[in-house]
């Protein structure tokens, strides 16, 4: 008789750890932890804290318009361009080769010029920056996970260089600057397919994003040279027209809601 009732017990235990229970939860807020991670905020505000070695202080915004695509805007004002001032002053053999026409009287177009790189008789001024991209997200989780995007951005950068005194030069053979300025621009403008991939956690978003964009470069810049006759100083301008490819990296980090 105890064996039968052992017997039993077993089969009443085993049973027990098979059958499968249903929990009923009166506050749903209860199973909130469970829930997926992501967020149903449609709006992201965005800045690009590392833009400013660029030359441009941007300001993102981000709009849902369905589970995987978004659309992207972004503007923002110019600055100093750390990092073409610190390309320009790598020796590289190449660095000049773009569509220049020098004009300045007196010069055959043949000669070397000097444009004005450097920054102490030039001052750079406030410009401005704007962006448009659509974005298509590959895990239809709305704004978060990979994307694909395709951008249009536009720089525009503004200078201004001190002027020479034209015919005359110092007693080291330098040319003397006066305090009266040339207005001096660059328009940059990039065409660009980009690859990223943004996380969303409590408000905070972040994003990286690499991409390859067809570049194009036009501007104005003060310059001088040596006359050909006579071996003074003369002044002019020179336009730069230019396209090539460029790598791009970007790192934003912004506030959804």
């Amino acid at each position: 008789m105890k064996k039968l009732i052992l017997l039993a017990a077993i089969f009443i235990s085993a049973g027990s750890a098979i059958a499968q229970d249903t929990v009923y939860f009166a506050n749903p807020s209860a199973v909130k932890g469970l829930q997926k991670k992501g967020s149903k905020e449609q709006n992201i505000i965005k800045i690009a804290p590392l833009s400013f070695i660029s030359g441009y202080i941007p300001l993102y915004f981000e709009r849902e318009i369905n589970s995987f695509f978004s659309l992207q805007a972004g503007a923002g004002v110019t600055t100093r361009n750390y990092l073409k001032e610190w390309v320009n002053n790598l020796d590289l053999d190449d660095k000049e080769e773009v569509k220049n026409t020098w004009n300045a009287p007196g010069n055959d177009g043949n000669s070397s010029y000097y444009p004005a790189t450097d920054y102490t008789n030039r001052k750079s001024s406030l410009g401005y920056y704007f962006s448009i991209q659509p974005r298509i997200y590959f895990g239809n989780e709305g704004m978060e996970g990979s994307f694909l995007g395709i951008s249009y951005d536009r720089s525009r950068y503004n200078y201004s260089s001190k002027k020479i005194v034209n015919g005359s030069s110092s007693s080291n053979g330098d040319p003397v600057f006066t305090s009266e300025t040339f207005k001096e621009y660059e328009t940059v403008s990039d065409i660009s397919a980009n690859f990223g991939t943004q996380s969303l956690y409590d408000r905070i978003a972040v994003e990286y994003t690499v991409g390859v964009a067809l570049r194009t470069i036009t501007g104005r810049r003060y310059a001088y040279t040596n006359d050909n006759l006579t071996g003074q100083y003369v002044d002019g301008y020179s336009d730069t027209k230019k396209t090539t490819p460029a790598l791009t990296f970007s790192i934003k980090v912004g506030y959804h809601y």
